[in-house]
């Protein structure tokens, strides 16, 4: 996925995006034709079922407190 982001211009400065990637965990890149927003609450409505389905108890905040990494 990653020489893919690269290859096809998702990732167009490396060293930015890797130190906005942040822990493995919050990995994002939006490589859809959904806007940001839309991107942004499909994750975030998968982490709250996982989180429901696994019993995690993790709290709202902490489950939006991520980010994601967009080409310009």
């Amino acid at each position: 996925m990653y020489d893919y982001a690269i290859e096809h211009g998702f990732i167009d400065d490396e060293e930015e995006y890797l130190m906005k990637m942040g822990d493995r965990q919050d990995l994002r890149l939006n490589m859809t034709q959904m806007s940001d927003e839309e991107f942004e609450t499909h994750v975030l409505n998968g982490l709250r079922k996982c989180n429901k389905a696994l019993g995690l108890g993790i709290d709202e905040n902490q489950l939006a407190k991520s980010s994601y990494y967009r080409h310009k």
